[in-house]
């Protein structure tokens, strides 16, 4: 049965049992006792919308790029700065909560997942190559091999 209702109508009805499953029934959550197709989509729905609000809204991202005295990659480390408002629209916001997420230098996988996690699957899609910097070892060695 959808938790989610149950719990939502128990606060409505107080512990009446006749009421809570009464009205799941009459929705179409349940027959009888036992959940319906219904009932276990409208809690997937729940679930994916509580999921999707519950991931902070991102003003901006900044990735940066560590390097040892040789040149050689040693890290990266990403920046967020998230909108800390009290309305659905990043029109009033209050204020903005940054973080920061380190990474060591053969970490390319997590960072592009990490990525992917705060900008949207749908967005970045696996086919796409990570953006490489200027001056990257991979563009140095295309410069050097002329094939």
């Amino acid at each position: 049965m959808p938790k989610f209702l149950e719990n939502k109508l128990r606060a409505e009805y107080g512990n009446n049992p006749r009421a809570i499953y009464g009205t799941m029934n009459k929705v179409g959550a349940m027959h009888g006792n036992k959940e319906t197709a219904q009932g276990r989509e409208m809690e997937k729905k729940h679930e994916d919308k509580m999921k999707k609000e519950s991931m902070p809204k991102l003003s901006s991202m900044r990735i940066e790029f560590h390097h040892d005295t040789k040149g050689n990659s040693t890290g990266h480390t990403i920046h967020h700065e998230h909108m800390a408002s009290p309305s659905k629209s990043g029109a009033f916001a209050m204020g903005e909560k940054p973080a920061s997420f380190p990474f060591g230098a053969n970490a390319e996988n997590e960072v592009m997942a990490h990525v992917k996690k705060h900008l949207g699957a749908g967005r970045l899609s696996d086919s796409v190559e990570a953006p490489r910097p200027e001056g990257s070892e991979q563009e140095q060695e295309e410069e050097q091999d002329p094939t």
